[in-house]
């Protein structure tokens, strides 16, 4: 049994088996209900792997359509976040600094850049690299296709 579930159900089994007087039939049902948990335990893994069996058939095919909306799609999330991330730490400071410089030569108040949310952009960010990861080794394997 999973230690986790077994730390939190163990008890409770134990709670449940105590009810019972003789020893040997308290025994006898908590491995009877240590056996049941154990298999919805099972069923759940079970159902767990064939989601991402699934998961995996559907990526599979939107990768391999020529459409640019249906294949599309995971590389513009990368532009977008690519964009953000250059604005971010390039172009916003650099922007910032070249505009407070002609404001100050002009003697005028520098405008304020918009800032991200680094807290929103940072987590797409590392899925992205995950998936990119994931690009390289289909490159490595030579299975990556080149054209949409």
């Amino acid at each position: 049994m999973n230690p986790i579930l077994s730390s939190l159900i163990g008890p409770l089994i134990d709670k449940v088996a105590s009810f019972i007087p003789n020893p040997e039939e308290r025994q006898r049902a908590r491995l009877e209900m240590e056996a049941q948990v154990m298999a919805q335990q099972t069923e759940i893994v079970r159902a767990l792997v064939d989601a991402d069996r699934n998961q995996t058939e559907i990526n599979k095919v939107e990768a391999a359509s020529a459409s640019l909306f249906v294949a599309g799609w995971r590389p513009f999330i990368g532009w977008i976040c690519g964009c953000a991330l250059a604005w971010q730490f390039l172009l916003m400071p650099i922007g910032s600094w070249a505009v407070s410089l002609v404001a100050q030569y002009l003697g005028e108040k520098p405008p304020t850049f918009p800032q991200l949310d680094n807290s929103q952009l940072y987590p797409i960010l590392f899925a992205l690299l995950g998936m990119g990861g994931l690009r390289t080794l289909e490159k490595i394997r030579d299975v990556a296709r080149e054209k949409l």
